[in-house]
């Protein structure tokens, strides 16, 4: 199992921040920046300070190297939990692959000062014998490498 975590700032108090964060267009908008072909947000449901929604997108395929396969899509359903008392959420992933790959996280906000801080996690599972390992590492350097991405796109977010 590979985990992974990064923790940004952003020029927004926490209540503003949560806001963006659980918007619908917002959400949409950072899964398309992070590659996803479509993205929708189904079913969501708020219930006093507990908001949950399933995020269902498409994406490009990879091959066992982790190389983009245009010629082939996946679907994936992101089921997002949310706590907005405890300005905290969990999500689990299902990338169409059964037990075999297993994706979760997490994402909490708390305020610094006028700003808001947000840490993002999450740890991957693939089990295949052979290059499941190798699978993750890649996982890992996408996740580095589209971090800035989602800074960005959840800062566009922000009223301004």
């Amino acid at each position: 199992m590979t985990k992974l975590e990064k923790t940004t700032r952003v020029a927004a108090d926490m209540q503003t921040l949560l806001r963006v964060l659980t918007d619908e267009e917002t959400v949409v908008a950072r899964e398309l920046s992070r590659g996803a072909l479509d993205a929708k947000v189904v079913a969501p449901v708020r219930d006093g300070s507990h908001y949950r929604y399933e995020l269902h997108s498409t994406k490009y395929g990879r091959t066992m190297t982790g190389a983009e396969d245009k010629n082939k899509t996946q679907k994936q359903v992101s089921t997002y939990d949310w706590d907005m008392d405890a300005a905290s959420c969990t999500f689990a992933t299902d990338t169409g692959n059964g037990d075999r790959v297993k994706v979760e996280g997490y994402m909490k906000a708390k305020a610094v000062g006028d700003d808001s801080e947000l840490t993002f996690g999450m740890s991957v599972d693939v089990r295949i014998p052979v290059v499941g390992k190798g699978i993750e590492k890649l996982v890992a350097r996408e996740f580095n490498k589209a971090f800035p991405e989602f800074e960005e796109a959840l800062r566009k977010g922000l009223p301004t």
